[in-house]
């Protein structure tokens, strides 16, 4: 089983990746976290650019420099696009935050997931700066809609994953929900 979550920052794709691993039990890793953790954060600190004590420190800061997460991501990911996401996936069977259209279609025909979701809160938040994300809402085969609680975008993802891809819940909604 894979699934791939996809849409702009602060949208809600991290709470809808936890809510899977939640209910169905399947792990999720955040590409910004993994690519921090494998080899970005090294990377940064070296550069002279970054002050950052700990993975964890720079990961909470990422709003702050998503531009150059996307560039060195995709230069990561150069010459093979899907090379992170087939990484992440060798551990994890929930990929949560793509942000180069080439990566995504790149990892869409090495990896064939099994669900590619993009949440939306574009009612509410508003979108990213496309100087980093190139990856789009008609690129995904489900939109989860969380303009409005995001109870009722768990809700939207509860039935897709149950009608969809005929998982079993390993919990109840109440009870992963709560954990989100």
């Amino acid at each position: 089983m894979k699934i791939i979550i996809l849409g702009n920052k602060e949208h809600g794709k991290d709470s809808i990746a936890k809510f899977i691993e939640n209910a169905f039990g399947l792990k999720y890793a955040s590409t910004s976290y993994f690519a921090l953790e494998h080899f970005l954060f090294d990377e940064m600190i070296r550069s002279g650019e970054f002050s950052y004590n700990s993975v964890e420190e720079a990961y909470e800061d990422r709003d702050n420099y998503r531009e150059y997460l996307f560039n060195a991501i995709y230069k990561f990911n150069t010459p093979t696009p899907s090379k992170l996401g087939e990484k992440l996936f060798s551990m994890y069977p929930t990929l949560c935050g793509i942000r180069h259209k080439v990566e995504l279609e790149a990892l869409v025909v090495k990896a064939e997931p099994d669900l590619i979701i993009w949440v939306d809160a574009s009612k509410r938040k508003p979108l990213e700066n496309k100087k980093s994300i190139s990856v789009t809402r008609e690129q995904a085969n489900a939109v989860i809609n969380n303009n409005d609680s995001l109870m009722a975008a768990c809700r939207e993802v509860w039935d897709l994953v149950i009608d969809r891809l005929k998982l079993s819940p390993t919990n109840s909604f109440k009870q992963a929900y709560l954990a989100v």
